[in-house]
């Protein structure tokens, strides 16, 4: 047991009341959803709703309802926990508990993230900070989480970095190991998608490469020391992908299909496709010559309008490439006119997060103790 379930467990025995022991449950349930124990996770919510699902107590009620939106969410993305943390939310407001409402909102931004609701989530981050106070380490250490990874997309790394540290005090301060290695994972993971777009757009420093790897593994050791499963898969998936851009393209081909199935991952950032493209371009590097498959058509605009403009730009450099590689000249202009233009789209992206971002770090507050 973990040191977060070990306090909560000791904050249980000294509750002065029912209702008290029931939102710690409730928490201990959000918890064992965040580290991946999802079977933990439904049977304490099972007996909560025993007990609460009348609705008697408002708060043990809508930290049920954050507890059943991370279940969804970090069990399988399940676009459900928009809806139960959008609940929380309301009835946090509704209760005038700032605590309550400045969690869930933090909560309901991270998922809004996942799923590239990115307008959508600065309205929740707001609403989070606004809410927040020096006390609620939560709140804090998630609203920092996504501050820190946002930064990461937009290549900032000082706000990045001085948003990590902020959110590791707080998460110290909770003993919340899983906030701990979500902030050292998702520094590794925004890293590398920030990279993996730079390095379509021309040449990377060989210590940017090397400074993500060593991220990439100090995630992947943590996550192993903590015994947090909830994001392995994620970790699996940003080794392989490193392989490519470090050019091993053998042991990154055998990487990317042993992904390719894994998940669950977020339509952003992620398709089988776009696996099977990067296998591709792996098999031409090594073969030195690009074989018959008709890279421009592998993906149709319904494909790739579900993907991020990083991921798109990506898509269409790698087209670019194995175009170059079959020497055919149709294909060849075709795929540069694409690249072009998603290198536009991906530019226009990073220019709307930094602008949303400068007003959002505007809005007067502070975490200091």
């Amino acid at each position: 047991m973990g040191p977060f379930l070990l306090r909560l467990d000791q904050e249980w025995r000294s509750a002065a009341n029912l209702q008290i022991r029931a939102e710690i449950e409730a928490r201990r349930a959000g918890y064992l959803a965040r580290t991946g124990d999802f079977i933990g996770a439904k049977q304490q919510i099972i007996e909560l709703r025993k007990r609460y699902g009348d609705g008697r107590d408002g708060r043990v009620s809508i930290l049920i309802m954050i507890s059943e939106a991370l279940i969804f969410h970090f069990e399988s993305l399940d676009l459900a926990a928009l809806d139960r943390i959008g609940r929380a939310q309301l009835l946090s407001k509704m209760l005038g508990d700032d605590d309550l409402e400045s969690i869930a909102s933090a909560w309901k931004a991270h998922i809004e993230f996942e799923h590239s609701r990115f307008p959508a989530m600065f309205q929740s981050l707001s609403l989070a900070i606004s809410r927040a106070n020096p006390r609620n380490h939560e709140a804090i250490a998630r609203i920092a989480n996504i501050i820190s990874k946002t930064a990461t997309l937009c290549g900032n790394k000082a706000l990045a970095r001085q948003q990590f540290q902020t959110g590791r005090e707080h998460a110290l301060k909770e003993c919340d190991q899983a906030s701990i290695e979500a902030l050292q994972y998702n520094m590794a993971a925004f890293r590398l998608a920030r990279l993996r777009a730079i390095f379509c757009l021309g040449p990377v420093d060989n210590y940017e490469i090397s400074e993500v790897r060593t991220e990439i593994s100090t995630a992947k050791s943590l996550q192993a020391l903590t015994g947090i499963t909830a994001l392995q898969s994620y970790i699996d998936l940003c080794e392989a992908r490193i392989l490519l851009i470090e050019k091993n393209y053998e042991k990154a081909a055998e990487a990317l299909k042993n992904i390719r199935n894994l998940g669950p991952f977020p339509d952003g950032g992620f398709s089988p496709k776009l696996i099977d493209l990067d296998i591709e371009y792996c098999m031409a590097c090594l073969r030195g010559s690009h074989s018959t498959v008709d890279t421009i058509d592998l993906f149709s605009d319904s494909d790739l309008s579900k993907l991020d403009p990083d991921e798109r730009l990506v898509v269409r450099w790698t087209q670019l490439q194995l175009a170059n590689f079959g020497n055919n000249s149709d294909h060849i202009s075709a795929a540069r006119t694409c690249f072009s233009i998603a290198t536009e789209e991906y530019d226009t992206f990073v220019q709307k997060l930094q602008i949303e971002l400068d007003a959002l770090v505007l809005i007067p507050h502070t975490f200091a103790d």
